[in-house]
């Protein structure tokens, strides 16, 4: 018996490995901020602001990711896949060039992606919510009190004054601007890039893997141009990959452990055939109206339609680090964007605090999806266990009963019988 039960619990213990090790492998992480960058302008800035650029490289046991992630025109994450490291070169002269034939001939690498796709963070768009309904698809048509603040736009801090900015991330956080933000405000995104599976140590606690990285995206402070206003994001997703276009998946769950009151999961991934490598954004619907993430300070996160983009007309293609590494050939590039808003009716608009904070992750491949964690098994096989275990035991514990009262019965009426005789 104790043989069979060492057996049983070795079975066991194998069978959550995968659960426990992930799937993913480690990757090793490097990374150079401004590398080769020996002009003026990356020390001191220049026009109130500084030109960040990192370029991380995650070396992994069968292909390398290089991702070039930047501040300069729109906020950019370029991603590409190679089958081992490929060198980036980066003209700065020409990438800081206001001239845009030069800037579309500023990054390359040194060979072909095996496959390469963009996230590009547009602009910060702010609505008055008269009705309060927290939807941006109930504006009346031609809506006047909205506006949109391009990130192309904005100046930007030195990436090197932020102790966030370490050997796997990178914060990017706007100059003081007395005319968008009050004291102190900013919008700021941090990118950081795992070496392998795990998850978030905050919330909403997100599982990751090594082939991507997360984003926080933070507006603290932001001026409002209206008394009801709420914010969203436009952002926009270019690959070179037009067979099989980016579409929203909703997960749902019955877990909410790690993001508690949530049981969806929003993400745009590549569909079909191309899915295992094409690309993804992924994210909880939740974003958090304080810096001390918590559940009683969570709001909702609204997607809208995704919408093609078939022209170059929009300045935040022209002026964004995929333009600088693509060029002409990103006139032929599956592009769609959207807009993400946030809020909840009766939460108290964003001027209620004027903080919003919100995390999603990006990467290549098949995107990391949740699954029941061993503690919600436990507990629902614990749950679901007990209570059928007392019926099947209670239950042959009555034909238990009644055959042996049905035996003792009959030897009885033996006994009666011989003595009868």
């Amino acid at each position: 018996m104790l043989q069979r039960a060492n057996i049983f619990c070795l079975i066991f213990v194998m069978s959550l490995l995968p659960m426990l090790i992930g799937s993913i492998a480690t990757r090793v992480i490097t990374t150079q901020l401004n590398p080769g960058c020996d002009i003026p302008e990356c020390k001191q800035g220049y026009n109130g602001t500084f030109p960040n650029l990192l370029h991380v490289v995650a070396t992994g046991p069968r292909d390398t990711l290089q991702y070039v992630v930047s501040s300069i025109g729109a906020v950019t994450a370029v991603v590409a896949r190679f089958d081992r490291r490929a060198r980036l070169t980066v003209d700065w002269r020409r990438l800081l060039s206001t001239n845009a034939t030069e800037f579309s001939t500023s990054v390359r690498f040194d060979r072909k992606p095996l496959e390469t796709f963009a996230v590009v963070f547009t602009k910060l768009i702010e609505y008055r919510d008269q009705d309060d309904t927290a939807d941006m698809t109930s504006l009346p048509v031609n809506y006047t009190d909205i506006k949109a603040l391009n990130f192309e736009n904005l100046n930007w801090r030195d990436s090197r004054d932020f102790a966030e900015t370490t050997a796997n991330s990178v914060v990017f956080e706007t100059a003081v601007d007395d005319d968008l933000f009050f004291e102190n405000g900013s919008i700021s995104l941090k990118f950081v890039f795992p070496p392998t599976e795990a998850r978030m140590t905050e919330l909403p606690h997100l599982l990751f893997n090594g082939n991507g990285s997360t984003i926080d995206f933070v507006v603290d402070r932001y001026r409002s141009s209206f008394k009801n206003a709420r914010i969203a994001v436009e952002f926009a997703h270019v690959t070179a990959e037009t067979s099989e276009p980016l579409s929203y998946e909703i997960d749902q769950s019955i877990d909410d452990e790690f993001t508690p009151g949530i049981f969806k999961t929003v993400a745009m991934t590549t569909a079909g055939d191309r899915r295992a490598n094409g690309s993804y954004l992924q994210w909880k619907p939740v974003c958090y109206l304080k810096p001390g993430r918590a559940m009683k300070v969570a709001t909702s996160v609204r997607e809208y339609d995704l919408r093609n983009v078939t022209s170059r007309d929009d300045a935040f293609l022209d002026r964004s680090i995929a333009s600088a590494i693509y060029g002409a050939k990103m006139a032929d590039y599956a592009i769609r964007a959207t807009n993400v808003s946030f809020g909840l009716s009766e939460d108290g608009y964003y001027t209620g605090t004027n903080y919003t904070a919100w995390t999603l992750t990006t990467g290549y491949g098949t995107r990391p999806t949740e699954a029941l964690s061993v503690l919600v098994i436990s507990v629902i096989s614990v749950g679901l266990g007990i209570p059928v275990a007392l019926i099947v035991f209670g239950g042959i514990g009555v034909c238990v009963k009644k055959r042996r009262a049905k035996l003792s019965s009959s030897y009885r009426e033996i006994g009666s019988n011989s003595v009868s005789t």
